[in-house]
C-alpha cells in the first residue's frame, strides 16, 4: 500500500521582520508557533528582495544555483528544470495558490503560475481564500496561500544608537529625502507613523493567517497537514538609517520560520542555520520525493528541515551564503557568509561590499543588531583569526561555483563594479 502523503499549507507573507513576530502584533502566527510546532531562530533570505527570493522558494535552490542574483523585473521564466508545483504534480498531488506569487505576468492580469493547478492571483487589495472555505481540504494536497502585503515601511523599534558609527554614511536629514528614498532619517513623527502603518499591515496579515489555521481547525484536519509559514525578506524600517529591503543586514535578511510537521513537531525551537531555500526541500521530503528531485535536478541544493523538527539532527549546515547584486545604489552591491565558527564557538556573518572591496564582520550572538563592526573594533587577533576563516570560505565558495576571476582571482576577492542580476545558470533568455 502507497504511504498516505500529508497535506501541505505553505504561509508566505511579504516583507516581514522578524521582530514584528510578536503575541501582541500576532497572536494567531504566534499560537501556531506555540502549539506543536518548531521556530527556527536563525532562519535567513539569502537575497532578500521579492524577486531572487521566491524563485529561491519555487525551485529550492540558492541564489547562484537558481541565477536570479539580485531584484530582476524579468521574472517570468518557466524553463527550471524542478519547481516546487511540478514536482508535487508529478508527485500526484493537487495544488492550489491564492493571493500574490510575484512569478510574473503575462499582461492583461494574467499571470504566471509556475504551474499551480489552480489559482487566484492577485497584486493588489481583494479576496483571496477565504473565498474557497467550503472547499474539501482532500480536493487540494497543497496550499500556497500568499497573504497579501503592500510593502509599508515602517521603523519597529528605534535605530539602536552604537559606538562605531559605521552606519554613519547612509545618514541623510529628513529635509533632503523624498518619500521613496532607502536611506535617511525621516524625523521622529514620519517615523512613528510609518511604524504604525507597518505593523497594522502586519496585524492584518495575521488576521488572515488565523482564518486559514481557523478552517483547518474547524474541519478537524490541522493535524493532517504539514504547516509552513515563511517570508521572502525583512525589511530595514530605519535600523542604521536603512528603508525596505536588499541589505545583508539582519532586519533585511534574518526572517521568521515556522514548521508544524503532520500531527506537530518534536521540538519546539531551534538554532540550525536555514534558509528559504530550504522550503521547497522540506517539502519534497515530506511528499517523499526530496532524493528524485535531487537526482533529476542537482543544482537543488536546499535541504530539509524535517530532521530538525522531529528531533533527528541538530544542524542544516555550517555557513550560509547571501548576495545581491546592485540595489538602489551601487555601493549596495553585496556578499556574505553566516554561520559558526569552530575555534571561537561565535556565530558571525562577514560581509564583503563588492563595489567598494571594504568587509565588515558582526558577532551575531553578542551584538544582534550589528552594531560594533569586528573589522573596525574587533582588535588584531579577529581580523586574523575570524575574518580570515569566513573570507576563505567565500573565496572557496566561488571557486567551487565557477564564478571566474571577475568574482575571485588568486585566492582574492575581486571587486565588481558591474552588477550581474541573471547568473550563469539562469535558464532563461533575459
Amino acid at each position: 500500500m502507497a504511504p498516505v502523503l500529508p497535506h501541505i499549507l505553505l504561509l508566505v507573507t511579504d516583507q516581514f521582520r522578524l521582530d514584528a513576530f510578536t503575541p501582541s502584533v500576532t497572536p494567531n502566527l504566534f499560537s501556531l508557533a506555540e502549539t506543536g510546532s518548531t521556530t527556527f531562530n536563525s532562519a535567513y533570505a539569502s537575497t532578500p528582495t521579492c524577486t531572487p527570493s521566491r524563485a529561491s522558494l519555487l525551485t529550492g535552490k540558492s541564489p547562484w544555483s537558481h541565477g536570479m542574483l539580485g531584484y530582476a523585473e524579468d521574472i517570468s521564466c518557466t524553463e527550471y528544470p524542478t519547481t516546487m508545483p511540478q514536482v508535487l504534480d508529478d508527485a500526484g498531488y493537487k495544488t492550489y495558490i491564492s493571493g500574490k506569487n510575484h512569478f510574473g505576468s503575462l499582461g492583461n492580469d494574467t499571470f504566471v503560475t509556475q504551474g499551480y493547478q489552480s489559482e487566484q492571483i492577485y497584486d493588489g487589495l481583494g479576496a483571496g481564500i477565504p473565498g474557497d472555505t467550503n472547499t474539501d481540504p482532500d480536493d487540494y494536497n497543497i496550499w500556497f496561500a500568499r497573504l497579501f502585503d503592500k510593502h509599508l515601511n515602517g521603523t519597529v523599534p528605534e535605530r539602536v544608537v552604537n559606538e562605531t558609527g559605521w552606519d554613519s554614511k547612509y545618514y541623510k536629514p529628513a529635509e533632503l529625502m523624498d518619500k521613496a528614498d532607502w536611506r535617511g532619517d525621516p524625523g521622529s513623527e514620519a517615523a512613528r507613523n510609518t511604524r504604525a502603518g507597518y505593523l497594522a499591515n502586519v496585524e492584518f496579515v495575521d488576521e488572515g493567517v488565523g482564518t486559514v489555521l481557523d478552517i483547518l481547525s474547524s474541519k478537524g484536519v490541522l493535524d493532517d497537514f504539514l504547516i509552513i509559514w515563511a517570508t521572502d525578506h525583512g525589511d530595514m524600517n530605519g535600523d542604521h538609517y536603512l528603508w525596505r529591503k536588499g541589505y545583508p543586514w539582519e532586519a533585511s535578511a534574518h526572517v521568521p520560520l515556522v514548521v508544524r510537521a503532520p500531527g506537530g513537531s518534536s521540538v519546539k525551537e531551534s538554532d540550525a542555520i536555514v534558509e528559504v531555500r530550504d522550503v521547497a526541500a522540506t517539502i519534497y521530503d515530506a511528499a517523499g520525493v526530496l532524493d528524485a528531485v535531487r537526482g533529476r535536478d542537482p543544482l537543488m541544493n536546499g535541504e530539509s528541515v524535517l530532521p530538525i523538527t522531529s528531533g533527528d539532527e541538530v544542524k542544516v549546515r555550517d555557513h550560509l551564503d547571501l548576495e545581491h547584486s546592485m540595489v538602489y545604489n551601487e555601493t549596495i552591491h553585496w556578499n556574505a557568509v553566516l554561520g559558526d565558527d569552530e575555534e571561537t564557538g561565535g556565530r558571525y556573518k562577514f560581509i564583503f561590499n563588492a563595489f567598494e572591496g571594504t568587509e565588515q564582520l558582526f558577532d551575531l550572538r553578542e551584538d544582534p543588531n550589528e552594531g560594533v563592526d569586528l573589522v573596525l573594533w574587533g582588535g588584531e587577533d579577529v581580523r586574523d583569526g575570524v575574518l580570515k576563516r569566513f573570507r576563505e570560505i567565500m573565496v572557496k565558495q566561488f571557486e567551487d561555483e565557477g564564478r571566474g576571476e571577475a568574482w575571485v582571482k588568486d585566492g582574492e576577492l575581486m571587486v565588481r563594479k558591474i552588477s550581474v542580476v541573471y547568473g550563469a545558470n539562469y535558464p532563461c533568455d533575459h
